[in-house]
C-alpha cells in the first residue's frame, strides 16, 4: 500500500508534466523515472533499471527492469503510443525476448500493458493516470517487487485468453484480454 500510495501521491506533477512534455527524453525522465521510484524500482541502479538496453542489432527499448529483465518499458512522446509504428516497435521486442515477460508502451500518462508468455503475445490493459483506478492497477502490474517475483505477470496472464492464431513478425498467435475483474472502465480492447 506504501507504494501505490507514492504513485497516486506524484499524479497531480505527472498530469502537469505530461501538458508540457515535448519528447520522448521529457516524458523518461519527468514522467516515467518518477513512476518506477515511486514504485520501489532503483532508477539510479544501471543493472536493475537499465535504460537503452539492446534488444537485437539497432534496437534499443527505453528501460528494461530487472537483471536478468523481467520487464520492457518503451517510451513515446505525447500521442504516440496507440500509432501502429509504436505497436510494431513493441512487437518487434517481443519476438526478441528471450523469456516470459511483460511489456509497457507509455507517453508517461497512457499506458498499454502486453505479455510475452512463450511464443504469444497479448494486449492485456490499456490505463490511463487521469483515472485512479488505472494508477493502481499500474502499482500491481509494474511494482518492483511484484515484477521481480513474478507476480505482476501472473495478474496479467490471469486476464487474457487466447483467440484465433496470427502471424506477426515471428509471434505465431496474438492474444487478446479481459477486462481486469473490479476495475470499471477497462471496457476498451485492443
Amino acid at each position: 500500500m506504501q507504494r501505490e500510495a507514492a504513485l497516486l501521491a506524484i499524479l497531480p506533477e505527472l498530469r502537469t508534466e505530461h501538458a508540457r512534455a515535448r519528447n520522448e527524453t521529457t516524458v523518461s525522465e519527468r514522467s516515467v523515472r518518477p513512476i518506477l521510484q515511486a514504485l520501489g524500482w532503483p532508477v539510479h541502479d544501471a543493472e536493475i533499471v537499465q535504460t537503452e538496453h539492446q534488444v537485437e542489432e539497432g534496437r534499443r527499448v527505453d528501460f528494461a527492469l530487472g537483471k536478468p529483465a523481467r520487464a520492457f518499458i518503451e517510451v513515446k512522446r505525447k500521442g504516440v503510443v496507440q500509432t501502429a509504428a509504436a505497436l510494431q516497435q513493441v512487437h518487434t521486442y517481443a519476438a526478441n525476448a528471450t523469456t516470459h515477460m511483460l511489456l509497457f508502451l507509455t507517453d508517461g500518462l497512457t499506458w498499454r500493458l502486453f505479455i510475452r508468455k512463450g511464443n504469444l503475445l497479448g494486449t492485456v490493459v490499456k490505463l490511463d493516470l487521469q483515472e485512479t483506478a488505472d494508477a493502481r492497477l499500474l502499482h500491481q502490474l509494474l511494482s518492483q517487487e511484484r515484477v521481480l517475483t513474478g507476480r505482476a505477470l501472473e495478474s496479467a496472464t490471469f486476464n487474457v485468453r487466447r483467440t484465433r492464431p496470427h502471424r506477426r513478425r515471428g509471434i505465431p498467435a496474438v492474444l487478446h484480454a479481459r477486462p481486469h475483474r473490479g476495475v470499471a472502465g477497462l471496457d476498451e480492447w485492443t
